[in-house]
């Protein structure tokens, strides 16, 4: 039996909580008239007006689970569900076979982790109010974020450069501070953003304004405390320190759910439900950036020291929990995270470890990943079919001859996205013309970033392996284009960081 109880059609998020909770009330009196064993599906089918939101969906059973909310395995977000996930629980309650082939999951209950945001009709609209916030907010943050960035540091060398023999010592070291503190909140910025998902920000009056000031105070807390802990003084320390907080937090948010991924700034987006759980390409953009400067970091006094093989050591150390957590199928799922890994930090052992790489050892390396990539498919396939996420479904498909068509329409989604996306059409452009700059920044007239990658020898390796997970990650996934752009919100702060830091004061400036 269909009913039509009306929708959800105001934009204003008090009026369409209003309208939530008339529903609510139409909905509890039609299963009021039905008999005790009905079990009853109630779902938004489409969206009634031009702004997307999230729509309704929900089920009473014979047998009701008190303070529960619905999930799927298709999200694994207490409170979030797929309107795919609809047929198969519609299948589950007939007692009918799922056929081959549906993308959906049937509804389970779930305990909500957060139940002031996603419990009951006002919190369905809270919900709703933060996936629509986000959404607007993301880009007039970001414009905002990296045009105040460039001023500060766009002022800050032109005064080092211009006046640099007119400047006092006192000076010049407190217009570096100002660059150099700058350029930390900036590498910060990702990790603030998630960080700003542990407060209820979607609660407040104004929740744009409130998420932004979380996000920015976020960032300046975890910069603040890279500038000032006992790692200060060495050239890479406050940069490696927030390279280091920021793979740490990814990681714990990997293990426990993506819970702050889920409505941040530069994460998972419910309104366009391309993912829900593990690790996106925003994150995966983020995540490869912070952790291959971390170890080109870490590596840099065994390499300064003149060792070979300890340098591999240690990158290997940090690529394997990455690989491990972001392949994982019950954390990061993510199928494209091995064909980025593995090369970039393959290509940065060897550099360490002052070894060339040949065609053979490039071929070697396309073959481990290929290999380990099979692995963490065949592992989440031999998983209950209920259970298996993107990697174990891949292989299914790989079975049921469809996989051909999902590569070609992934790859076309990509393309489509590379060339009708605004300005996406440069960034390849921009990858050549960064490794060209990377390769020989003095003849590019960028003496500072010459005389940086003299300083600290680790970083030009680790450029060019950011480089390879680059070019690999935009074409090797589905909206690879937001690996790279995402990647410059990280990178091009460490930099500038690297660049001012105190200890790379030049003598012109030592007056």
């Amino acid at each position: 039996m269909l009913i039509d109880l009306g929708s959800l059609t105001a934009q204003d998020p008090f009026e369409r909580a209003r309208q939530a909770r008339a529903l609510d009330g139409r909905a509890a009196s039609v299963v009021s008239a039905l008999p005790r064993t009905a079990s009853v599906v109630l779902s938004s089918l489409a969206e009634p007006g031009p702004t997307p939101h999230l729509q309704v969906l929900a089920v009473h059973l014979p047998q009701p689970v008190p303070g529960a909310v619905l999930s799927s395995a298709s999200t694994r977000q207490p409170g979030l569900a797929q309107l795919t996930d609809v047929p198969a629980t519609l299948l589950a309650i007939l007692g009918v076979h799922e056929p081959t082939g549906f993308s959906g999951r049937p509804l389970t209950m779930a305990r909500s982790s957060t139940p002031s945001r996603q419990a009951g009709s006002s919190e369905m609209a809270a919900a709703d109010r933060a996936a629509t916030t986000v959404m607007a907010t993301v880009p007039w943050f970001f414009t905002g974020v990296v045009l105040a960035q460039l001023l500060i540091l766009i002022g800050v060398g032109w005064g080092l450069q211009r006046h640099s023999q007119h400047l006092s010592r006192n000076a010049a070291v407190r217009l570096r501070r100002v660059g150099h503190g700058t350029a930390l909140v900036g590498a910060a910025v990702p990790a603030g953003t998630f960080l700003a998902n542990l407060a209820p920000w979607w609660t407040t009056a104004h929740p744009s304004v409130t998420l932004t000031v979380a996000a920015c105070t976020a960032s300046c807390v975890v910069a603040i405390a890279a500038a000032r802990g006992p790692w200060r003084r060495h050239p890479w320390g406050p940069a490696a320190a927030v390279a280091a907080f920021t793979c740490v937090l990814l990681i714990i948010d990997f293990l426990t759910g993506s819970r702050l991924q889920v409505d941040s700034l530069l994460g998972l987006q419910p309104l366009i439900g391309g993912r829900y759980y593990g690790v996106g390409n925003v994150a995966l953009g983020v995540q490869v950036t912070a952790a291959l400067l971390l170890a080109a970091a870490l590596a840099s006094p065994a390499v300064g020291r003149g060792y070979r093989g300890l340098p591999v050591v240690v990158v290997a150390l940090v690529a394997l929990p990455l690989i491990v957590v972001d392949s994982g199928p019950t954390w990061g799922a993510k199928f494209g995270a091995i064909p980025v890994l593995v090369p970039a930090f393959a290509v940065l052992a060897l550099r360490l470890g002052r070894l060339r790489v040949t065609a053979l050892k490039a071929a070697v390396i396309a073959g481990l990943s290929v290999l380990l990539l099979a692995a963490a498919c065949l592992v989440d396939y031999l998983r209950p079919a209920p259970q298996r996420g993107h990697l174990g479904q891949f292989v299914q498909t790989l079975l049921d001859g469809q996989a051909g068509p999902i590569v070609a329409r992934k790859a076309g989604q990509d393309l489509d996205l590379l060339l009708t996306a605004p300005l996406a059409f440069l960034i390849p452009v921009g990858l050549v013309a960064v490794s060209v700059v990377v390769h020989d920044p003095g003849r590019w007239h960028l003496p500072a970033l010459a005389r940086t990658q003299v300083r600290l020898p680790t970083l030009r390796p680790a450029l060019g392996a950011l480089l390879v997970a680059l070019c690999v990650g935009l074409v090797g996934n589905d909206t690879g284009v937001a690996i790279p752009a995402v990647s410059a919100l990280v990178v091009l702060p460490v930099l500038a960081a690297l660049t001012l830091h105190p200890g790379a004061q030049p003598e012109a400036e030592r007056q």
